[in-house]
């Protein structure tokens, strides 16, 4: 749980940093799309205004220089390959640009073509009309030329806005992400301390149940429930508590030894012993030397087997900690 819980955490973290720069990126490649189409739109201005310049000179010289016509008509062209080109790459969500667009296709485009076939029949029919018609078309060309003009700078004016507000986005993104990866930090560093007390903590208690178990497994005590989970300090603490049955069982059986051998060894060999000496007594009448002799060994071996048996029984006393000591004085 302490692992997977800042592992967890630290997940979500990264989702959201990739959130964020899956954003930026976005942002980046509509900056690039948008500055692609910015590129061409100016090509496109300066192709209409080069193209309306050559027109206009071409009329005020009255219709009589081609090869002013022709420059004119190949960058009226090259001014129309950018508008198509502007409308397969231009973002659909920007309205200034695309009624912008629309006004040049709609408006100024046949505008000029009407006056590029005007000027190419003019300039098939050299004749003095030409003149008069000539300084006839100035008119509505400087009349496009000024549409041209203010949607141009209808639609520089929008993209700046639009830049300077994904510049503030971009910047707030950028703060939102520096905010996250601290705030990650942070509480990687909190939750680390915290997570290291607990298990310091819950690691010692652990261990100091496990001593204490341990300490009382001489005297057979009991210190509790055994220890829950399924580490190494339970398998030990279960361990323990395994030895303690069987040494209370061990226990349990030899306090059933001590007793058979105080009562059912001790009591048959004190009344032997105290028949013996009745018969060592002549208690029972007289007794031939060899019999004599034979009750005396046989007492004495009977003497001994008790005394090894009081000092077995002193044995268990002491190791109960009941022997009772008769201390005296002696030379």
């Amino acid at each position: 749980i302490l692992a997977l819980i800042p592992i967890s955490l630290n997940a979500y973290g990264v989702f959201l940093m990739q959130d964020a720069i899956g954003r930026l990126s976005s942002a980046l490649r509509l900056e690039q799309t948008e500055a692609n189409a910015f590129r061409l739109l100016n090509r496109l201005y300066v192709s209409l205004v080069s193209a309306s310049g050559l027109y206009s000179g071409y009329l005020s010289s009255g219709a009589t220089d081609s090869k002013r016509l022709r420059s004119a008509n190949e960058t009226f062209a090259i001014a129309k390959d950018c508008l198509k080109q502007i409308r397969k790459q231009a973002p659909r969500d920007q309205s200034v640009l695309a009624q912008g667009l629309d006004t040049l296709e709609n408006h100024s485009i046949p505008a000029l073509e009407s006056l590029r076939n005007d000027c190419l029949k003019m300039d098939n029919q050299a004749n003095g009309e030409n003149k008069l018609l000539a300084l006839y078309q100035l008119k509505p060309l400087v009349k496009q030329a000024s549409r041209i003009n203010d949607i141009f700078t209808a639609v520089v004016e929008d993209a700046d806005k639009q830049r300077q507000n994904r510049i503030a986005e971009q910047a707030e993104m950028v703060q939102r992400i520096r905010f996250l990866v601290l705030s990650c930090l942070f509480f990687n560093i909190v939750f680390s301390a915290v997570a290291l007390y607990l298990f310091r903590r819950s690691l010692l208690l652990r261990l100091q149940t496990i001593l204490s178990r341990s300490k009382a497994l001489a005297s057979l005590e009991d210190v509790g429930p055994a220890l829950s989970g399924v580490d190494e300090f339970a398998e030990i603490d279960s361990c323990i508590v395994e030895a303690r049955s069987e040494l209370v069982a061990a226990d349990k059986f030899r306090a059933q030894v001590v007793a058979m051998v105080a009562h059912d060894m001790r009591s048959p060999l004190t009344s032997a012993l105290t028949s013996l000496e009745m018969m060592e007594e002549k208690f029972f009448g007289p007794l031939t030397p060899e019999t004599e002799k034979k009750v005396v060994s046989v007492t004495a071996s009977l003497n001994r087997l008790v005394l090894l048996i009081d000092e077995f029984l002193d044995l268990d006393k002491l190791r109960r900690k009941e022997l009772q000591l008769e201390i005296s004085e002696f030379n």
